[in-house]
């Protein structure tokens, strides 16, 4: 799942991966409240196939003029350039599915 969550803070993305969330789920959400925050998981099945949620925080900062970090399976970040929020989706889509 690729998302953004209008209006939602980095607890409330929390959350949302947290009800989502399984063994083969990548998870990436990016919230845009007063700030925009990024937040990313992924199951034990997702992290098998290679995928990496701190790569993914860390590609989608370099778009958003932003920073994060994380493990993989566990990531989040902060970022700043609202006008970039399509591109660094549409960025990540492109990147998970290679």
């Amino acid at each position: 799942m690729i998302s953004e969550i209008k209006g939602a803070d980095i607890d409330k993305l929390r959350e949302i991966s947290k009800e989502l969330s399984s063994d083969d789920t990548l998870i990436f959400l990016i919230g845009s409240g007063q700030k925009i925050s990024l937040f990313a998981s992924a199951g034990a099945k997702a992290i098998k196939a290679d995928f990496n949620c701190s790569e993914l925080i860390k590609r989608a900062c370099s778009v958003l003029n932003g920073k994060g970090g994380g493990s993989a399976s566990l990531a989040q970040g902060v970022a700043e350039n609202r006008d970039k929020i399509k591109e660094a989706l549409k960025s990540m889509e492109q990147f998970v599915r290679g």
